[in-house]
């Protein structure tokens, strides 16, 4: 997909204003803002870090990455990008494009959540979207969504690369707890 077809397809750049080091991964923690003027936090790692490690899924399955080098935080950040670019639909009706997060415990040691679990009593994790991927074929068969032949292009972790894989290998990784969005410039 060439960069003016990827434009506006979720967030905008880092607002300049907002950049600070950030200890916990290396680089600096800043805000962009959505469509809907909603400012959530976001991770730009240094220049410096092998190519692979400079995102994290939601940079990969939302292009943020891609576009303007960040990778927005799970969890509270995540949904509200998910909830003012995007809005779910049912499994069933899986397109190319839409994307797909999945539910976990905050801080499993392949991504970041600001919702770290020291921050609960011990033995409480609240589970947050903690992993995104994007449809790239999507399979219905029997009015079920197809996760054998359903291909996902993925990043399981912030070290590894980008790929595409079956929405069933997906699923081996983070389990079948993942909802379906949408975009919703595809269909305003």
């Amino acid at each position: 997909m060439l960069r003016t077809e990827m434009e506006g397809l979720a967030m905008g750049p880092i607002i300049a204003t907002t950049r600070q080091p950030y200890a916990a991964l290396g680089g600096e923690s800043a805000q962009a803002e959505t469509s809907a003027g909603n400012r959530v936090r976001v991770w730009a790692a240094p220049s410096t870090a092998p190519l692979t490690s400079r995102y994290f899924c939601h940079g990969e399955a939302l292009r943020t990455f891609q576009l303007y080098g960040y990778t927005i935080f799970s969890g509270p950040d995540l949904d509200t990008v998910l909830a003012d670019e995007y809005f779910p639909v049912a499994r069933t009706a899986v397109q190319r494009e839409d994307i797909l997060a999945w539910m976990g415990p905050p801080n499993s040691g392949e991504w970041i959540s600001t919702l770290a679990a020291a921050h609960a009593h011990p033995g409480f994790h609240p589970f947050v979207r903690c992993h995104t991927a994007r449809v790239i074929v999507a399979t219905i068969r029997e009015g079920e969504i197809d996760e054998n032949h359903t291909l996902v292009r993925t990043k399981n972790g912030v070290h590894a690369a980008p790929g595409d894989a079956s929405l069933r290998s997906v699923v081996g990784v983070y389990g079948a707890g993942y909802s379906v969005y949408r975009w919703r410039k595809k269909v305003d």
